[in-house]
């Protein structure tokens, strides 16, 4: 909040060049940015399809990643 584009970019550790390229090639990255650019009347920016998902399938559903054992160990218990 309250953040320009660069500073949100260092602060994330990425470079503005980064922004731009995502911006460019990647549809939801640039639809989820002008969200949070422009703001919302509501604070709520979650994907109401991600509530109620665990870490493993959220993993799975949104960065396309596999969750290892060793990344897991404390959500089987």
């Amino acid at each position: 909040e309250g953040m320009t584009v660069e500073q949100a970019c260092q602060v994330a550790g990425k470079s503005i060049k980064s922004y731009e390229y995502y911006r460019k090639s990647d549809e939801v990255f640039r639809s989820l940015a002008d969200r949070t650019r422009l703001g919302a009347v509501e604070k709520n920016f979650a994907d109401q399809a991600a509530l109620g998902l665990d870490f493993v399938t959220w993993r799975k559903k949104y960065l396309k990643q596999e969750t290892f054992a060793h990344q897991k160990p404390h959500l089987l218990d």
